[in-house]
């Protein structure tokens, strides 16, 4: 869908902030003449780096981003390595103390980044201001995780930030899509399934 409207997107570098374990990393790769990943949690480091590792074109930063240049406190609990965040869930009993800095501040090539993926359970919004001035620039395609409670009068904090940093165009993804929607019998199954266990799917377009 983005190539349709962004034949040239793939000519760039693109920034995986939250990479986790590398699964979205590794996918990039293969589009991407370069990705940078990003994951602070040190478990996920590990892992990051071992399923990274014969793979050329990715780079691996071994710190967070935020809306400044300091250690600050994460939070996580044993169940969900994934979760790792700066506001704290009831759940989530186990204190960090681990490395961010600002885009803005960061000494790469930021002409060359087209794409950006943000999955950092709620410092979206602190990532984008520290990178006000990248982003404001180059406008790069960010994909960014938005909760129900976040909005407000339809919008949310950080797509109001996004527009005053001239970002006009938003899209979401589609929810609940009848099984027909889909022409592959695959994933109609699938989507079959998932309705019996979950009562309920999500799709992207």
């Amino acid at each position: 869908w983005i190539e349709r409207f962004h034949p040239k997107i793939y000519n760039g570098t693109c920034l995986d902030i939250g990479a986790n374990i590398g699964n979205h990393s590794i996918f990039f790769s293969k589009k991407f003449n370069q990705v940078f990943s990003f994951e602070v949690f040190p478990k996920n480091l590990d892992l990051l780096k071992i399923n990274c590792r014969d793979v050329k074109n990715i780079k691996i930063f071994e710190f967070g981003l935020s809306n400044e240049n300091k250690k600050i406190d994460f939070f996580y609990s044993k169940l969900n390595l994934g979760g790792l965040s700066k506001i704290k869930a009831e759940d989530q009993n186990i204190k960090l103390k681990l490395d961010v800095k600002k885009i803005d501040d960061l000494n790469i090539d930021k002409s060359k980044i087209t794409f950006v993926k943000l999955d950092v359970e709620g410092s979206e919004f602190d990532i984008v201001k520290g990178g006000i001035n990248f982003f404001s620039e180059y406008k790069p395609i960010i994909v960014f995780e938005q909760q129900p409670e976040d909005f407000e009068d339809n919008s949310t904090k950080l797509i109001n930030l996004l527009k005053s940093l001239g970002y006009e165009k938003f899209y979401t993804i589609k929810t609940h899509p009848s099984v027909s929607e889909s022409r592959n019998i695959f994933y109609k199954i699938f989507s079959f399934i998932m309705i019996i266990l979950t009562g309920q799917k999500t799709i992207f377009y």
